[in-house]
């Protein structure tokens, strides 16, 4: 977070305060004319629904005092669903951030601020849509596309309709799968970093045109691309379709592995790429590491050895040289 933990919870605080503060002013209901023994002393419904939710509301506002977050959220989320107040959402929205879930934090802080009162204090709303923005800017954005057009997509298991622009995501990994009929099913994992926009490609093959591909690298972050779709890292299996096909893999400081490969129906491959470094010894970070521990030695015992220079005499008095 962008924000200290001590501001948040003081957030939180301020928004337990005034949670309380709303429950003592509840009115209390009054038994009506007709009310019978067997009538509940605590109240109705209503008020067993109150009570619950702020029950897990106090809960999970403890846990994020202790930073115990996934069970936090696991209460705030059952108070949102007994009875949701801008208290709830605001700290809801802390524990989803915390987490990692960017996406439904920004719906939470969406509802904290259209549902919290125009009196609310004006530096907690200032945190919230500071905090919305921070959120927001942290929302991947995943473009798919899939041959051919007709096939279902998923995306961590959950179905996707294309066409309606780029597929909202978290950071993290995800996977990218798509089915058709008469065809393979093709899988795609992609790693987004915050914030970031990115391309996920499949070609589904046809399953008598089938033939099978794996690239193993050396450099377990390098790129790995098939006919220049990027198909994943280190280490990938790929259905391709019979024929000719061009294997790219890119470390990040290791000269590029290329290679032209002839596929069969039914034909198994492996292609394995080791990558060299071509960084020169001067590059290496290892080599930085070892020569400046001995020049900074060098250079301790030349400051001790050399004699102190005399001090400078001016008009003002003695001033030692630096």
């Amino acid at each position: 977070m962008n924000f200290r933990a001590a501001s948040v919870i003081g957030g939180a605080c301020a928004l337990l305060a005034r949670e309380g503060h709303a429950q003592s002013a509840a009115p209390a209901q009054q038994p009506t004319a007709n009310a019978t023994s067997a009538a509940p002393a605590t109240g109705g419904p209503d008020d067993e629904r109150r009570a619950a939710a702020r029950q897990r509301f106090l809960r999970g506002v403890e846990l994020i005092r202790s930073g115990v977050w996934s069970e936090a959220l696991t209460e705030l989320e059952a108070a949102r669903d007994l009875r949701a107040t801008p208290p709830v959402y605001f700290n809801l929205a802390l524990a989803q951030r915390a987490l990692g879930r960017y996406r439904s934090s920004v719906t939470s802080l969406r509802a904290f601020l259209r549902t919290v009162a125009s009196t609310a204090d004006p530096a907690l709303v200032s945190q919230a849509e500071q905090l919305l923005q921070d959120s927001s800017s942290a929302v991947c954005r995943l473009e798919v596309s899939v041959e051919p057009i007709v096939a279902r997509v998923r995306v961590d298991g959950e179905p996707v309709e294309l066409g309606a622009g780029p597929i909202e995501l978290d950071p993290g990994e995800h996977t990218v799968s798509a089915s058709a009929d008469g065809f393979a099913n093709g899988e795609r994992r992609v790693r987004l970093a915050r914030g970031s926009s990115s391309v996920a490609s499949l070609v589904l093959v046809r399953t008598n045109e089938l033939s099978y591909l794996r690239v193993e690298s050396n450099v377990p972050e390098s790129t790995i691309r098939v006919d220049g779709r990027e198909v994943g890292h280190g280490t990938v299996d790929e259905i391709v379709r019979a024929g000719r096909h061009t294997v790219d893999v890119l470390g990040p400081h290791h000269r590029p592995f290329t290679r032209d490969i002839q596929s069969f129906v039914g034909q198994r491959q492996v292609i394995r790429a080791s990558l060299a470094d071509r960084r020169t010894v001067f590059d290496s970070p290892w080599f930085w590491v070892v020569t400046g521990v001995v020049v900074a030695a060098g250079v301790t015992t030349a400051i001790v050895l050399w004699p102190a220079p005399p001090p400078l005499r001016g008009s003002l008095g003695d001033a030692t040289a630096p």
